[in-house]
């Protein structure tokens, strides 16, 4: 892990000064977003740095940014909830907020999203406006990637219901292009003022250590001095607590009676009986299946019941009775039971696998979790930890507490193992018996091959070295190409998602905020070696925008997940990653306009000599949307499209995604606009042909 302020205990305070103002902007902006008061920044932003100043020499082992921001959110976390703002209120701030934003739409995004549970609001907060990975929001917040996307949907359905409600001003617009105005809200947060400063942050710490240290000694002035003096400190000390009580009371009432507000009520609802019915079921026999007594305090039933009860705000954006029992069965159902319904030749097998696996990775986290809880709660020592992993083979041998022996057992049980390293005793999965459960089960050898393939990668965070990630990636490259046309479309969704988590590691050094002036070389000879992989065009790309920022670090996302599951799909053979553009903007080439400038006033086939298939495409929807006939008529090929001229543009953009080229032959092309729903959709296709070095529009359909 990079990390500019190695500690040297000599100069801690001013390594952490720099600390302090490298992360600042951050934690102001974080607290901002969840929706800290303004004039209550500065207080949060201070106890952010305050419990990092007590981490601080410990930080260099771990990622920086996972320190901050984890402490960052715990700390905003627990301030909203000793505020008990009550989260159904919807309240707008014109005079507060209105000064930190320029267009209505982005102050109606801000307020909307501040309705928001923090569960549902937090993995928004991180993926829109910080640019973390769904990876690394999970490594947050400590879940799997499943139930971050899950929580990023159902956080959007919510905004665009609550976006209807605002009746102050018109977001219909920002209703129908929320992705892309959550994008550009990162931009309007990157530029908000600064709260406080850093030497602020630095002195309210000494003064929160010299307090500390004040109650520490508490204990040695009674002995010492007697009650009489130590009752004398004491009351002086509560009287002081008192007043700071007071004063903050009072600034409280001040904040209310100067802000105008508007409230908007929103009902709370009951929840579907069959759903709830339907929860304790599952409840019930994962207790059965795994043989837990109190099932509520494990984190899967912990996670799924919130959920549950967050639908009592707006049942109706929480997906159809069947999504949510699908959703309940995801967390519920354990590996042993999915284990046990493997049978290759059933209908869907592949995506009985495929959830096989997903469970895998969820309980593998899941049962860490309720290990380390009851390691705490037991107080099992690092020495002890030996015992444990062997009493994996004599689980009878084993003395500890009954509960450290039953949840040994359970593990066991569920496909996973023990082992200790250094000082961690870590939850692995048992992938020898899940390969050879898939293979008495009838899968194809492609799909052993994944988890063999899945079983020899390193975890990255653990102790990977992002620069052997090309060399999985590459292998995962060879499944695709001997497996790819046995793999069912589920899979794929699987491969995309590993590709686009390893990837984002890969183009960003290590997902590290620095610059990469000695890693670029790991990149060009990636180039150099590989011409011919699939990833070619990703990696140059981001090649591309690292050079032209002088390989300084600039917060670009990598890859784009979508144009991952399109490359994998058997219907887009030889479509690359340079091949597919989104679809976030019009005209959807930049040098559309200018294009259609020269070639309207002149009509000089020159013009369009050298211009791609895409920039052709781009050049005849923009001219037919200006219904600028003459223009898109001259593009079509000698074959009249008379069909074409009913096309509405308008809508196929706004149901497409993303624009794949494909190219059959070198004088011919295929533009695929693709959307999504559940799976990729073609919404549109344009046929195109070389006619004298001139790209032309032979087909639309």
């Amino acid at each position: 892990m990079y990390n500019a302020y190695h500690v040297n205990k000599e100069d801690t305070v001013l390594d952490f000064h720099k600390f302090v103002e490298r992360y600042k902007p951050e934690v102001e902006r974080l607290s901002f977003q969840f929706g800290i008061e303004t004039n209550h920044i500065e207080e949060v932003v201070q106890e952010v740095f305050y419990n990092l100043y007590y981490v601080f020499t410990e930080i260099d082992g771990d990622p920086e940014w996972l320190s901050v921001y984890q402490t960052a959110y715990k700390t905003i976390k627990a301030y909203l909830k000793k505020e008990q703002k009550p989260e159904t209120s919807f309240v707008i701030h014109d005079q507060q907020l209105g000064y930190f934003f320029e267009k209505k739409p982005h102050h109606v995004l801000h307020v909307v999203l501040q309705d928001l549970n923090i569960n549902l609001k937090a993995p928004l907060i991180f993926y829109f406006f910080h640019n973390l990975s769904m990876d690394e929001i999970a490594q947050l917040l400590k879940m799997n990637t499943k139930s971050i996307n899950v929580k990023i949907d159902r956080g959007k359905r919510i905004i665009r219901k609550m976006c209807g409600k605002v009746k102050e001003w018109n977001s219909v617009a920002l209703e129908n292009e929320l992705e892309k105005s959550l994008y550009e809200m990162k931009y309007v947060y990157d530029v908000i003022p600064e709260f406080c400063n850093t030497h602020g942050i630095i002195q309210y710490i000494e003064l929160r250590k010299n307090r500390n240290s004040w109650k520490k000694r508490l204990p040695t002035i009674i002995a010492v001095v007697g009650l009489l003096f130590f009752f004398s400190i004491a009351i002086f000390y509560l009287q002081e607590e008192k007043k700071e009580l007071a004063r903050e009371k009072e600034r409280t009432l001040q904040e209310m009676r100067s802000n105008e507000h508007t409230e908007i009520e929103t009902v709370e609802e009951s929840v579907n009986p069959e759903i709830l019915a339907y929860l304790e079921e599952k409840k019930k026999k994962l207790a059965l299946e795994i043989g837990l007594a109190d099932i509520n305090q494990f984190p899967t039933v912990s996670y799924i019941s919130n959920y549950i009860e967050d639908m009592k705000q707006y049942p109706e954006v929480y997906g159809s009775l069947d999504e949510v029992k699908e959703l309940i069965d995801y967390f519920l159902i354990p590996p042993s039971k999915w284990t046990r319904d493997l049978d290759a030749s059933k209908e869907n097998s592949d995506k009985s696998l495929v959830q096989l696996l997903n469970s895998y990775n969820m309980y593998k986290f899941e049962f860490q979790e309720y290990l380390s809880q009851h390691l705490t709660k037991h107080q099992i020592m690092i020495d002890d930890y030996d015992a444990i992993v062997l009493a994996q083979e004599d689980l009878e041998g084993y003395k500890g507490p009954k509960e450290i022996k039953q949840l040994i057992k359970i593990i066991r049980e569920q496909g996973f193992y023990l082992t200790h390293d250094t000082e961690i005793l870590t939850v692995q999965i048992d992938y020898q018996y899940l390969k050879e459960k898939a293979s008495e089960a009838g899968f194809h050898k492609g799909y052993i091959e994944y988890i063999r393939f899945s079983e020899n990668v390193k975890d990255f965070y653990t102790d990977g070295d992002w620069k052997n990630i090309d060399t999985d990636l590459l292998a995962l490259e060879g499944l695709i190409i001997k497996y790819g046309e046995i793999y069912s479309n589920e899979f794929r969704k699987l491969l995309a998602q590993e590709i686009s988590s390893y990837l984002s590691i890969y183009l960003t050094g290590g997902n590290e905020p620095k610059p990469l002036m000695e890693e670029k070389e790991e990149f060009y000879q990636f180039l150099h070696n590989n011409p011919n992989s699939i990833f070619y065009g990703a990696v140059e790309e981001a090649v591309k925008d690292w050079e032209a920022n002088e390989w300084q670090y600039t917060s670009q996302d990598y890859p784009n997940y979508n144009r991952i599951e399109v490359m994998l799909d058997p219907r887009f053979q030889n479509v690359g990653y340079s091949d597919i553009y989104d679809l976030n903007k019009w005209p959807f080439i930049d040098n559309t306009t200018e294009v259609y400038k020269e070639y309207a006033s002149s009509f000089d086939r020159a013009v369009l000599q050298g211009l791609s298939p895409i920039e052709l495409t781009s050049l005849y929807i923009f001219s037919y949307q200006k219904k600028d006939k003459s223009v898109f008529t001259s593009i079509n090929s000698e074959y009249t499209i008379k069909d074409s001229e009913k096309m509405d543009w308008w809508d196929i953009k706004d149901k497409s995604n993303l624009v794949a080229v494909q190219y059959p032959t070198k004088e011919s092309a295929t533009i695929y606009f693709l959307g999504w729903h559940e799976d990729i959709q073609i919404i549109a296709t344009m046929d195109m042909v070389k006619v004298n070095g001139v790209w032309k529009i032979s087909g639309i359909e």
